[in-house]
C-alpha cells in the first residue's frame, strides 16, 4: 500500500502553486505543508549582520547569498525557506552549499528540528550552521566525504567558521546591535543593506518581507491601471509608478513596493532611490496579500501626510475599495463593485471597470 501513501503527499510543484495563494510563506516537509512563524525584530538584525558579512567575504561572483525569500527544493516532496543560504556552483548549476538557521526567543523547537533535518537532506549541502541569539553562540555541522553529518564547531570560538567556504565571521559582528535599547533595524540600515540585494524586499515594523511572484491576473490588472493612469497624467507634474518603484514612509519608518502609485514632483525622474510622497496608492489583492494590504499597509499608508486615496482592487471578486482622506484627516471607505467605474478624485480620473479587468478572466 506504499503507493497510496505516496499519492497522498503533496509534491513540491503542487506546494509552490498553493503557496502563491497563501498569506505568508509555507514550507513543505515530507509532503506536508507547515506554516512559518513570524520572527521578532532581533532576528532580522542578526540576519542582516550575517548576510552582509558573508557577502564581504564571498567576493567571487560564482557564489550568492540569499535570505528567507529564496526557496530550496528538498527532493520531490519538500520546499524549505532557509533563514540564509549560500548558493555555489556545481555540475547541476547554482545549488545550496551552506544553510544558516537563526534561533531566537520565540523559536519552536519542533519546527527548528524539522527544518534542520530537511535542510541536511539537500544533496549539494556541505555545511549547516545554527545561530543562537539568546546564548550568543554558533554551532557548525559539516558533511564528510561519506555523506555523514558531524559537529565541528568549537564552543569557545569567538567567530563563526565555515570550513567549506573558508569563512571566519567574528561573533561580535554577528550579534552587533542587539544590546541597543531598540535593537530592531532602522529604515536607513535596511536601505543600506538592501542596496546590494537582487531580490525585492519590503520593510515593515523592523521586519524584512520578501516580495513573491504574482499570478497573471494580478499582473494584468496592475498594467491596465498603470496604463490608464499614466495616459491621463501626461503633460502634468504627476507620474504613475508600478511595483518596481520603492515608496519610503518616513512617518512610520517603513518601505514598500506598491503595485501602482501616483506621485507629483516638479523635478524629472533620475537616480532617486524612491518616489516622491504619493498622492494615491493602489494595491491589487490576492489571497496571499489581502490581510497585510488591509491592516499593516492601510495603517502605514494612511499616516502619510501627502496621501489622499488608497485603493484595494480585488480582481477575483470584481470589487474595489477606496479609502479617501476627508476633512480633519478623517478617512472614509467607498466600495465599487461589478461594472462600476473606479473614481480617483485625487487626479480627477474615472477608469471603467472594463478597462481595469481587460483580458482578465473572472473568478469561477
Amino acid at each position: 500500500m506504499a503507493y497510496l501513501h505516496e499519492a497522498l503527499r503533496m509534491t513540491a510543484d503542487e506546494h509552490l502553486d498553493l503557496e502563491a495563494e497563501h498569506d505568508g510563506l509555507l514550507e513543505l516537509i515530507d509532503g506536508v505543508p507547515h506554516g512559518m512563524r513570524e520572527r521578532d525584530p532581533r532576528f532580522f538584525r542578526v540576519l542582516v549582520n550575517l548576510s552582509t558579512a558573508l557577502k564581504r567575504q564571498l567576493p567571487d561572483s560564482t557564489y550568492a547569498v540569499r535570505i528567507q525569500g529564496q526557496h530550496v527544493r528538498v527532493g520531490s516532496h519538500g520546499v524549505i525557506y532557509p533563514d540564509a543560504v549560500v548558493l555555489g556552483p556545481s555540475p547541476e548549476g547554482c545549488t545550496p552549499r551552506l544553510v544558516i538557521e537563526i534561533l531566537s526567543a520565540d523559536a519552536d523547537e519542533a519546527e527548528l528540528q524539522r527544518r534542520a533535518a530537511a535542510a541536511k537532506r539537500i544533496r549539494s549541502l556541505v555545511e549547516f550552521i545554527s545561530v543562537d541569539i539568546e546564548r550568543r553562540s554558533v554551532t557548525v555541522h559539516h558533511r564528510d566525504a561519506a555523506g555523514d553529518w558531524m559537529e565541528v564547531s568549537d564552543p569557545t570560538s569567538s567567530s563563526l567558521d565555515s570550513l567549506s567556504l573558508g569563512l571566519r565571521v567574528p561573533l561580535s559582528s554577528v550579534f552587533d546591535g542587539l544590546d541597543r535599547q531598540e535593537p530592531r533595524l532602522t529604515l536607513d540600515e535596511f536601505i543600506a543593506w538592501d542596496a546590494d540585494e537582487e531580490l525585492r524586499y519590503e520593510f515593515i515594523g523592523g521586519r524584512i518581507l520578501a516580495m513573491t511572484g504574482a499570478v497573471l491576473g494580478h499582473v494584468r490588472v496592475t498594467i491596465n491601471l498603470a496604463f490608464a493612469i499614466d495616459r491621463h497624467l501626461r503633460g502634468t507634474r504627476c507620474r504613475c509608478y508600478m511595483a518596481d518603484a520603492r515608496l519610503v514612509a518616513e512617518e512610520t519608518g517603513d518601505a514598500f513596493f506598491p503595485d501602482v502609485a501616483i506621485a507629483c514632483s516638479s523635478e524629472p525622474d533620475g537616480a532617486q532611490p524612491a518616489m516622491s510622497p504619493p498622492l494615491a496608492l493602489i494595491e491589487v489583492q490576492s489571497r496571499s496579500t489581502e490581510r497585510r494590504d488591509r491592516s499593516t499597509k492601510l495603517h502605514a499608508y494612511c499616516q502619510m501626510a501627502s496621501l489622499q486615496e488608497y485603493v484595494l482592487v480585488d480582481h477575483a471578486r470584481r470589487r474595489m475599495d477606496v479609502y479617501r482622506r476627508g476633512k480633519a484627516d478623517v478617512w472614509s471607505l467607498r466600495r465599487h463593485e461589478g461594472d462600476e467605474a473606479l473614481e480617483l478624485r485625487s487626479i480627477d480620473l474615472s477608469i471603467p471597470s472594463t478597462e481595469i479587468y481587460r483580458d482578465v478572466a473572472p473568478a469561477t
